[in-house]
């Protein structure tokens, strides 16, 4: 319930708001009136025979209006601060109302996004292969997506997308190619065909400003072939070789999707072996920078590769994730951070 206090300062017209108004004409008369009988005690004792009554009664009316006139002004202040106050706390918890709703919209789509990509148990072939991935974006949601299915008897693939920019905008068209993934039936297309398509698509739907940088691959288990396009993905994608223990960077194949309709794209094959792995990361992971800004680079995650291929293959994204988050320190995370790992086992 509210106090008087709160009344007065909300300008409302119960009594307290109404004596509110009233005490500076109270102030004014009694500080006037004491005024008056101290010049009249000057009159009496005779110290100041120039001041006559007439002068005793102005001095006195000119000090109570003065100080009405000021305590008027102070409480003129006080409400009108105590108004901007008020509406300042009203929009402060509408604007915190937006906020929540929006905050929590963000956090759904987040789920939502999460939920299109593969969880950690899915392996589409867990006696050929192994897949370990991880997703951590920048914010509630992102512009980093990977996939993968079977599409074949023996015949595995996989996408790995990073959209430019990150944010509301970025997680929508990670939504789209998840769908043309979904639709387009990859097991009668190429994989430069399957690129082809996803470019013509996102050149009609989405904006001028909005690209994608996409690696599509396809491997066949028994023939442990590996046909892969890169259309302008950095960094590089990634072998791994168990024999030699040595990183091989993959080529790039065409531009990024989505930004020239008459793109021609080309693939590429590289043949496997047991212990080999395939390895794509975002940018996210090789700029990320510490304090001073230096970036991570690709020679640090070339190293961490060699260095860590006798750990388990699904332990690499956090050993990766790991080394990001030494190396950046207390700088802040500017990009999602996104890692696909296909080993082979036999």
């Amino acid at each position: 319930m509210p106090s008087a206090g709160s009344q007065s300062h909300s300008g409302g017209d119960g009594p307290s708001a109404s004596a509110f108004s009233r005490a500076p004409l109270f102030c004014g008369l009694g500080v006037g009136l004491v005024a008056l009988l101290s010049a009249i005690l000057v009159l009496l004792v005779g110290r100041r025979p120039a001041l006559s009554l007439a002068g005793a009664v102005a001095l006195a009316g000119l000090a109570g209006a003065a100080t009405t006139m000021a305590l008027r002004a102070i409480g003129a202040a006080q409400r009108e601060s105590a108004e901007r106050d008020r509406v300042s706390r009203e929009e402060y918890r509408e604007l915190a109302a937006v906020h929540g709703q929006v905050q929590s919209n963000l956090e759904e789509a987040g789920r939502v996004q999460r939920g299109l990509m593969p969880g950690r148990s899915q392996q589409p072939f867990p006696r050929d292969v192994l897949l370990a991935h991880a997703f951590v974006p920048v914010l509630t949601v992102g512009g980093d997506y990977y996939d993968f299915k079977r599409t074949g008897p023996g015949t595995l693939a996989m996408l790995f997308v990073d959209v430019s920019g990150h944010g509301v905008g970025s997680a929508l068209l990670t939504a789209i190619v998840k769908t043309v993934f979904e639709v387009l039936d990859e097991s009668n297309l190429s994989p430069a065909r399957f690129v082809s398509e996803v470019n013509q698509i996102l050149v009609r739907i989405t904006p001028p400003d909005s690209f994608v940088a996409l690696v599509f691959a396809v491997y066949g288990v028994e023939s442990r072939l590996l046909t892969y396009v890169n259309a302008g993905h950095q960094p590089l994608p990634m072998i791994v070789r168990r024999d030699g223990r040595k990183v091989e960077a993959l080529g790039d194949g065409g531009l990024v999707a989505g930004f020239d309709i008459n793109c021609v794209y080309l693939e590429d094959r590289v043949r496997l072996s047991p212990g080999d792995r395939f390895v794509l990361c975002t940018d996210g992971i090789t700029e990320s920078a510490n304090e001073d800004g230096e970036m991570l680079g690709r020679e640090r995650l070339v190293t961490l590769l060699a260095d860590t291929l006798d750990a388990p293959a699904e332990d690499i994204p956090d050993r990766i994730l790991e080394a990001v988050g030494q190396h950046s320190g207390t700088a802040p995370q500017s990009d999602d951070r996104t890692i696909l790992v296909m080993e082979v086992l036999s």
